[in-house]
């Protein structure tokens, strides 16, 4: 997929620091690369190279630091030096023995793995690390508080849950208000003309919100266009708040260009995506109308000669191992590609996992790049090749089995703020396979009110739910089983998909294979139709916003990924609730019909209730449920 992209904006980031740099006093070397990466973040190349090179002194074998250096260097355009950098880099990552150091979150993983096999003593000291590593890690206190508790230590479980309900607090930003607006009163920072419809006449396409509790960060908007392509990458920074460690509210936007612009020639259904820290805050749908044909003013005519993903690239002939299947044996997944044409630039690459979240290779960044050099001669190389890569064997990832993705872009020295959009590869990951094995039974499978979690054995079976059940589980018992993991993707009654979740196939202490091996997944069911018991009226759009209707037939499709097979089935189960709630599927809009609907139906009491409840007013309508 190929399309041409002129951007608004591009704040190039190249590393998204996990933690933030200490405002003074770097002692470490970590602290020095950290306060290089918020350099780089504000173009502040020269004093992002001292930075690193701090952190260099230090310690000359933090990849980190060189890999920042390359790039810092890069920016500023001095490629021989940026050369010797990565040099220095690939030297260090692919010296034999090289580990990169763990994480908070790895310390996190190893002591779920220990505390899962009762090794709770283990366990404890893992999370402590992970905890002295980043003392912020509130996943770390609530797994710590875990592990206390299945030993009888309540008094410092709680003391560990309740610091981790502190950071939980302190850290959950929320979404007070947002809309798709034609305008923004810049002064008091609220959204005018508020809608989901623009026509090519219009002079720009406003997304704004409104966050809670949030402090001094980052916020990135990527825009679609219809035919599915990231036109447009634009970053909106939050100030560190005046007083205090979060914003108690704050208002900010981002938009696009429409009229006299491509967006003008792209009419259709668009939306934009909100992130925050590489996760995604909202979707905003709306559409454009207008013309339908395709203009093109890239900044400059990129031929793409060749491309592919690639396992491999010889460092001698620069030839690509051509494929796009890879498991966790294989230690890179390349992209490379073949310019014509191309001047002096950058070329940028976002890889995304099976999730569709931004890809953190253990490198500490989500977005990478390699930089054209000005030509000998001309302004223009006939043909030029780069290439980037993505490191497998990541400990953060236990689970990678899946189609994966990555977004290719370009931008010219000096045009850093319009990004041309190249290419979108595909490829898939899947767990090493071992021929020698026999191949994967499944002993047993079943939907289920109840299972014993102590022992993973299922209790109580069935395929029918209702809204008295507090859980709907996917249970099966797999047999020669080896090493990998199990998928579940639940599927609501529209066929969306509602909830996914993996579990970990750990190997067999005693052989190749687990003879039996148990496992299940899990949706909430009284959380749900809580959750859809309680939408709001928005007084803006004068609609009901509500979660869809939970009840009807449902399915979960469940996935065994190991060394030795890769197998599948699909469950169908149904939910159901009483009368009312398996015909409130039409409600959820704010129109008086509803409510007549409920007088042919019900008691003119219910509709009443209903129709005050459409209106935004207070009603207990769904205790008549």
């Amino acid at each position: 997929m190929v399309g041409d992209l002129i951007g608004k904006v591009v704040l190039l980031l190249i590393v998204l620091p996990l933690l933030y740099a200490p405002a003074f006093g770097q002692t470490t070397a970590v602290d020095w690369i950290n306060k290089g990466n918020e350099l780089v973040a504000d173009a502040k190349y020269d004093e992002a190279i001292q930075a690193y090179n701090k952190a260099i002194d230090i310690n000359p074998e933090d990849a980190d630091a060189w890999w920042g250096k390359d790039n810092a260097l890069r920016q500023s355009g001095r490629y021989t030096e940026a050369m010797e950098a990565e040099a220095a880099y690939e030297k260090i990552v692919d010296a034999p023995g090289y580990t990169r150091p763990l994480t908070a979150i790895d310390w996190v993983n190893k002591g779920e793995e220990l505390a899962a096999d009762a090794k709770y003593d283990e366990a404890l000291q893992a999370f402590n690390k992970a905890i002295e590593i980043n003392p912020q890690e509130k996943i770390a206190w609530a797994e710590k508080g875990d592990t206390l508790k299945a030993i009888g230590r309540t008094k410092e479980a709680n003391e560990a849950y309740a610091k981790a309900n502190e950071l939980e607090a302190a850290n959950t930003i929320t979404i007070l208000d947002h809309s798709m607006a034609s305008s923004v009163n810049e002064s008091t920072k609220s959204a005018i003309g508020r809608t989901y419809k623009f026509s090519s006449n219009d002079s720009k396409a406003y997304s704004w919100l409104r966050l809670g509790n949030v402090g001094a960060d980052a916020v990135w908007w990527e825009w679609w266009s219809p035919a599915g392509h990231l036109l447009y990458n634009d970053r909106v920074d939050i100030p560190s708040p005046t007083s205090g460690d979060h914003w108690s509210a704050y208002n900010l936007w981002d938009h696009i260009v429409i009229a006299g612009h491509d967006a003008a020639n792209l009419s259709g259904d668009w939306h934009v995506d909100v992130l925050l820290k590489g996760q995604k805050l909202l979707t905003e749908d709306f559409s454009i109308s207008g013309n339908t044909t395709i203009s093109s003013n890239a900044t400059s005519s990129i031929a793409i000669l060749d491309h592919s993903i690639a396992s491999n690239i010889d460092k001698y002939t620069g030839v690509p191992t051509r494929t796009d299947t890879f498991s966790r044996n294989d230690s890179k997944v390349y992209s490379w590609l073949s310019l014509g044409n191309v001047g002096a630039g950058t070329v940028w690459w976002w890889w995304y996992d099976q999730e569709g979240n931004l890809y953190d290779d253990g490198r500490g960044q989500f977005l990478h790049m390699v930089a054209i050099p000005p030509p000998a001669y001309g302004d223009y190389w006939p043909s030029y090749n780069v290439s980037n890569f993505m490191d497998v064997n990541i400990p953060a990832y236990h689970n990678m089995s899946g189609n994966w993705g990555v977004d290719i872009g370009f931008t010219e020295n000096g045009q850093v703020k319009k990004m041309q959009h190249l290419l979108t590869e595909q490829f898939t990951m899947v767990a090493p396979r071992n021929s020698s094995l026999p191949p994967v039974t499944i002993i047993d499978h079943c939907m289920a009110s109840r299972v014993d979690e102590s022992t993973n054995s299922v209790i109580t079976r069935t395929n029918s739910f209702s809204s008295n059940d507090s859980h709907a589980y996917s249970w099966l018992s797999l047999g020669n089983v080896g090493a990998g993991a199990v998928g579940w993707v639940w599927r609501d009654p529209e066929g969306n998909a509602y909830y996914g979740t993996t579990l970990d196939i750990p190997p067999y202490s005693n052989g190749d294979y687990w003879p039996s091996f148990n496992a299940w997944s899990d949706i909430d069911i009284q959380g749900m139709v809580d959750n859809w018991k309680n939408p709001h009226y928005n007084p803006i759009l004068e609609t009901i916003e509500n979660p869809d209707n939970p009840f009807g037939n449902w399915s979960v499709t469940v996935t065994v990924d190991c060394v030795n097979d890769h197998v599948s089935l699909t469950e169908p189960f149904t939910l159901e609730g009483n009368a009312i709630q398996n015909n409130a599927r039409s409600y959820g809009r704010a129109e008086a019909e509803e409510a007549e609907w409920m007088i042919s139906q019900r008691e003119q009491k219910e509709a009443d209730i209903y129709y005050h409840y459409l209106k935004g007013e207070e009603a207990p309508l769904y205790d008549y449920y």
